[in-house]
């Protein structure tokens, strides 16, 4: 079955982004940098749908503190010119000329049923996971009908190469990289303000799932006569704490 012809845009274009939390901060941060970047850098006009946004509010402080009330009480918040709303407003909503699936998170039945409704096609964008393989570019913007729908989604797959989607790198950010890189006391101030000594002679940051080898770590450490320090990041990341040696210290990042 073929597409009905996209219309012609007019105005601002209106963008809804669809976010499936999976696990850790992944997920949401990258849907939260593409929503504020195509807000700020293109003028679309923004929807940010996401299942659990108190994981969110961890990132974006003004959306709330990360408390439980964000799961079950929340409603919908601007920030940054981005509308962000819990998954389940989408049952009633009305579909935006621009519709991404954010790394295949599946949208609702009742807004893709909306979705062939409207006069205009919209484009239904599936955002996969960045990757350097090379089938990326053979995969990059192929298109999959619906099978009882008159809709087509298309692939968009981030790649490092001509013929992918390239990497989401936001207007200036290269620029504050570079600054910061050039400070001098930026990175022991960064440091000292994590709790971590801006003097350590190693520095890590660890971040893992529960299946990490952990105690391989630690004792490879344990073997070695080098100090070292350890950023542990939130979540199972923690636990090399209760492993470490006594010459690798641990600092349990806030979040």
């Amino acid at each position: 079955m073929t597409d009905r012809a996209h219309a012609p845009a007019r105005g601002p274009l209106s963008c809804d982004l669809f976010c499936h939390v999976i696990d850790n901060y992944g997920d949401a941060g990258f849907a939260w940098r593409l929503a504020r970047a195509l807000h700020a850098e293109r003028g679309w006009r923004m929807r940010l749908f996401i299942d659990r946004p108190a994981t969110l509010a961890s990132l974006v402080p003004a959306l709330g503190a990360g408390s439980e009330g964000l799961e079950t009480g929340f409603d919908g918040q601007s920030v940054d010119g981005v509308e962000v709303l819990p998954w389940d407003r989408a049952a009633e909503a009305r579909p935006a000329p621009i519709v991404i699936e954010a790394f295949g998170c599946r949208l609702p039945e009742p807004y893709v049923d909306r979705m062939a409704l409207e006069s205009a096609c919209p484009a239904w964008i599936n955002l996969e996971y960045l990757s350097a393989e090379p089938w990326v570019r053979e995969c990059h913007a192929l298109p999959s009908p619906h099978p009882r729908l008159p809709l087509t989604k298309h692939f968009f797959f981030p790649g490092f190469e001509g013929g992918t989607g390239g990497v989401l790198i936001e207007r200036g950010l290269e620029e504050e990289r570079q600054a910061f890189r050039a400070a001098p006391t930026a990175r022991a101030e960064t440091l000292a303000a994590l709790g971590a000594d801006a003097h350590a002679p190693f520095t890590a940051f660890l971040f893992c799932y529960p299946e990490a080898p952990l105690a391989a770590l630690a004792q490879a450490l344990a073997a070695s006569p080098l100090p070292s320090q350890w950023l542990l990041a939130p979540g199972a990341s923690r636990e090399f704490a209760r492993l470490a040696p006594p010459r690798a210290s641990c600092v349990a990042l806030p979040f």
